[in-house]
């Protein structure tokens, strides 16, 4: 049997210190049927010419416009039979889509699987307001896009991400409606994705980021009684 096509969606903002590390986890994946999507969103440090200079990978290049608007761009362009995604400042751990492709082969009506995730905090960084120690004492159950894989058909049919969610909230909404949609999910209690914690993550923000997730939340609850109504 053929290795599925898999495509792989970086957004990349001022990235250069922490891309490549991302990369080298994609690497290490040794899997040979893949598509790695990197699109630069106006960055400023060089990471575009970084990009330019890689082989084998589809470079995209846009004004400064948001972390949803990066991804939704190389989600349009991806060829894959799966998509899956993942930041410039964080790693998969080995073997992340090996594993994911067997949950879809054990249960062939699931269109998206997560795995879980834990956090690191980079060496001489402060900790946000948000990290407190629990988040760094054990894994967490993934419900972030960094531990996906998804069909990549599901996207036509639920829709992409909401650009105007520009705070973190964008994977809280696309999450919602998934489930909103019924879409058949697995969440692996195997470790997937390592968050690195430092003083320039884009959720440090987090004063934006909790009114970003308080309207989605609100919105899910509208839905919810349009729905029961």
């Amino acid at each position: 049997m053929n290795d599925p096509r898999i495509s792989v969606v970086i957004p990349v903002y001022n990235g250069l210190e922490s891309l490549p590390v991302a990369l080298a986890s994609i690497d290490r994946q040794r899997y040979p049927n893949m598509q790695t999507i990197l699109v630069n969103d106006g960055s400023t440090d060089g990471s575009g010419a970084f990009i330019d200079a890689l082989p084998n990978v589809v470079a995209i290049h846009q004004e400064n416009r948001g972390i949803p608007a990066a991804r939704n761009a190389g989600l349009m362009v991806a060829d894959g039979d799966f998509v899956t995604l993942l930041d410039q400042d964080d790693y998969w751990h080995d073997g992340k889509l090996r594993l994911q492709l067997d949950a879809f082969a054990r249960q062939p009506d699931l269109e998206f699987v997560l795995g879980s995730w834990v956090h690191e905090l980079k060496s001489g960084a402060s900790a946000p307001a948000w990290a407190t120690e629990k988040y760094f004492d054990g894994a967490k159950p993934g419900w972030v896009f960094g531990t996906m894989m998804a069909r990549r058909e599901l996207f036509d049919r639920i829709g992409y991400l909401d650009e105007s969610r520009i705070w973190g909230g964008d994977d809280v909404d696309w999450f919602a409606r998934a489930v909103n949609h019924g879409v058949a999910n697995d969440v692996l209690p195997d470790v997937v994705l390592t968050r690195i914690v430092h003083d320039t993550n884009h959720s440090r923000k987090t004063r934006q980021a909790n009114a970003e997730l308080l309207q989605v939340i609100r919105q899910k609850v509208k839905v919810q009684r349009t729905d029961e109504g």
